[in-house]
């Protein structure tokens, strides 16, 4: 997969998840998938991608996360590929 291909597929993600304070978040989640090789858990992505704070940059994530696990029934993403 091309990063280009990958980055405008999180781009049309942001697009559909509902507020434009997601878009970050998001971001640095699939971010973090891709530096921790695919781990589930936020710690390790908080640390890869946090730009300062980690602790802090954790929680966001973990915030994002649970917001996103009462949004997942609600829309109907394309698959990638």
């Amino acid at each position: 997969m091309e990063p280009i291909t990958l980055w405008f597929y999180v781009e049309g993600l942001t697009s559909v998840i509902g507020h434009a304070d997601r878009a970050v978040p998001l971001r640095d989640y699939c971010a973090g998938l891709l530096v921790t090789e695919g781990r589930m858990s936020v710690e390790p992505m908080a640390a890869a991608t946090a730009r300062c704070g980690t602790s802090v940059h954790h929680q966001k994530l973990l915030h994002f996360v649970g917001e996103g696990a009462g949004l997942a029934g609600s829309r109907r993403l394309r698959p990638f590929g």
